[in-house]
């Protein structure tokens, strides 16, 4: 089984080396384990990855134009990943017109994982290039709009990306949230 680990990047804080310790040791899954008997990976593991988070978003306004317009999005619910990482030059969030939800993005992300139930979260956080995006939600919230995550990807073959997005809701609160790869 082949298992990508970049010599380029080594994992930089406590929760990333935790992650690729776990990994080396463990491994991903395959199919010879009951969870994951039926999930045909083998041929995503094979493949080598590159990763290059310094591509630059050529296009990417007119696919985002395209997004808005399909959806009709009001105005300031558009959160844009590129390449894994937020971009807020590429975004439409306006947080002040959206009271009860706060963005923040950061190198560590408090979420404690099971890498045994999701292994590749331990190869996501092992490799990550960029800051997670986390979005709170205020206790006893409801919104309006459902909030839009469009996620972007270079059209090169074989690259990489291990964004990481964190959505903490209080209780009592709702949210929809619409996630397009």
């Amino acid at each position: 089984m082949h298992i990508y680990l970049p010599s380029a990047h080594a994992p930089s804080g406590d929760r990333e080396c935790r992650a690729a310790q776990w990994l080396e040791e463990n491994g991903l899954p395959h199919r010879k384990l009951e969870h994951w008997r039926m999930t045909p990976i083998h041929r995503l593991l094979q493949q080598e990855f590159t990763v290059s988070p310094d591509i630059a978003p050529t296009g990417a306004e007119a696919v985002i134009a395209e997004y808005r317009e399909r959806f009709a999005l009001q105005s300031g619910v558009l959160l844009v990943m590129f390449h894994g990482g937020y971009r807020p030059d590429l975004s439409d969030f306006a947080p002040e017109k959206i009271t009860g939800l706060s963005l923040e993005t950061a190198q560590e992300s408090a979420l404690a994982l099971d890498y045994a139930r999701l292994p590749f979260a331990a190869q996501n956080l092992s490799h990550a290039t960029t800051e997670t995006l986390t979005l709170d939600v205020a206790a006893a919230y409801d919104f309006a709009y459902a909030i839009h995550v469009l996620c972007l990807y270079p059209a090169a073959n074989a690259q990489a990306s291990f964004g990481r997005i964190q959505v903490r809701v209080a209780g009592g609160a709702r949210m929809c949230l619409v996630e397009t790869l």
